[in-house]
């Protein structure tokens, strides 16, 4: 017998069992009641039936995920590509546009502007997360949903991430270069507004990329294929789209998919791990903030 509780916060599955049943565990019984819930319960007896309580975010292991609206494949597809492809452009036309107002500007000085109008990207990012999210009645609020907490889980995940980060990339370098890359000699120059805005970047992209690669599309790809093929479908996406901040070198460029790729899944197995978002943003940020935001700022000041 199923019943909603009172509360509308909660499910309450009830299942009367026989005399051999409720001599069984209480976790037997879980599995008897609800074989194929994914999730961590709560057994209570009472008066020879067994009560399963399960809670919303514990019901369903992703609390973004939704089962009312599903987006068909041609939205996640977009969905997928979206991101990869602006970036892309933006590593395009952000140098071409710079070395137009500036001729004297070299293509690495001009490409390192990217690391502020790479803001124009995620609020555009940000903005079609939205959309999506209001056709399933839902806000960007129910999938960041801060909580204080998160503050603390979200630097130990920075820690986490600054780790991850060294390996990946030391990978990625290893795989391309045989070693360390190649220093670049000449000298790179960029105005201070540019520096300033590049601390702000770190926050837009942590918050648009955890949305779209960890809040709507991991959630939704790992329910069609599967948690694995699902999650490193997400993570190659989020590594394909740094092809856009390395068209200056090919050695470059796949040095940083296969490093941000590798990267991808960590962030993916840490999504599982706290099935929350705002940590990610958090660590994420943290993580920008070291390897993005500070060194242009100090490009910018010397």
């Amino acid at each position: 017998m199923i019943a909603p509780s009172a509360n509308a916060n909660a499910v309450v599955v009830t299942k009367l069992l026989s005399a051999e049943m409720r001599t069984q565990s209480l976790s037997t019984a879980a599995r008897y009641v609800c074989p194929k819930l994914w999730c961590q319960v709560s057994l209570t007896k009472s008066e020879g039936s067994f009560t399963l309580r399960t809670m919303p975010e514990i019901l369903n292991p992703y609390p973004t995920q939704t089962s009312t609206i599903r987006p068909t494949p041609l939205v996640l597809i977009g969905s997928l590509v979206m991101r990869p492809l602006l970036i892309l452009a933006l590593g395009i036309l952000t140098p071409l546009v710079v070395r137009l107002a500036n001729p004297n500007a070299s293509w690495q000085e001009a490409a390192t502007y990217e690391n502020a109008t790479v803001i124009l990207v995620d609020v555009i990012t940000i903005g079609v997360i939205a959309m999506l999210l209001a056709r399933q009645s839902r806000r960007i609020g129910d999938l960041l949903n801060f909580r204080p907490a998160d503050i603390g889980w979200g630097l130990l995940v920075a820690l986490i991430l600054l780790a991850g980060f060294f390996v990946c990339t030391f990978i990625g370098n290893l795989i391309v270069y045989r070693g360390p890359p190649p220093i670049p000699e000449e000298i790179i120059r960029v105005p201070l507004v540019v520096g300033l805005v590049a601390m702000i970047a770190p926050l837009t992209i942590a918050v648009a990329e955890e949305l779209l690669y960890r809040g709507w599309l991991q959630p939704h790809f790992e329910a069609r294929l599967g948690h694995w093929p699902g999650m490193l479908l997400v993570a190659l996406a989020f590594g394909v789209q740094h092809i856009g901040f390395a068209l200056g070198s090919p050695a470059a460029m796949v040095s940083k998919v296969i490093a941000t790729t590798l990267v991808g899944v960590l962030f993916g197995v840490l999504y599982w791990w706290r099935k929350r978002l705002m940590p990610l943003v958090v660590g994420h940020a943290v993580l920008d903030l070291l390897g993005l935001g500070i060194p242009t700022l100090v490009t910018a000041l010397s």
